[in-house]
Order: C-alpha cells, then structure tokens, then sequence
C-alpha cells in the first residue's frame, strides 16, 4: 500500500477530525496514522506578481453581458 496524505484543519474545539476510505483490500489492516503541523506557507509578493503576469491574456473569447434585472421599487420617506 502506498502513503496517502491528508489537510485537515484542527476545529475550533480543538479536535482534529479525519475519515480515511480504504477499500476491501486494505480491510482488518494494521495502519500507521503519524499526525504533524503543516508549516505556514507566506506568500510573496513577486510570486502573486508571477501569477498575474502569467494568467494575462488568457482569456479567448468575447464577454458577454446580461441584462439588468428587475429592482424592486421601496417606498420613499
């Protein structure tokens, strides 16, 4: 069997709650269940800039812009 690994967030109680599928195979086997932080990933500024730079001009095709919907009219006071 091969490693599977899992992100999950620790609830606000303070439980960390994890259900892991296994199939028939993997049935009435001993497993290993190691648990550790995962390190904050900061992010920097030139890679957001990166991503921008990268997505520019992807867009194909031509927008499209739908008609306004109807507003309800209020009462003035």
């Amino acid at each position: 069997m091969s490693r599977i690994t899992f992100r999950s967030r620790v609830d606000t109680d303070g439980v960390l709650r994890l259900v892991v599928p296994f199939g028939e195979a993997e049935a009435d086997q001993p497993m290993q269940v190691t648990i550790e932080p995962v390190p904050n990933e900061e992010v920097d500024s030139s890679d957001y800039i990166h991503w921008l730079e990268h997505i520019a001009g992807r867009w194909q095709g031509d927008f499209e812009r739908l008609p306004a919907a109807d507003f309800e009219q209020r009462e003035s006071f």
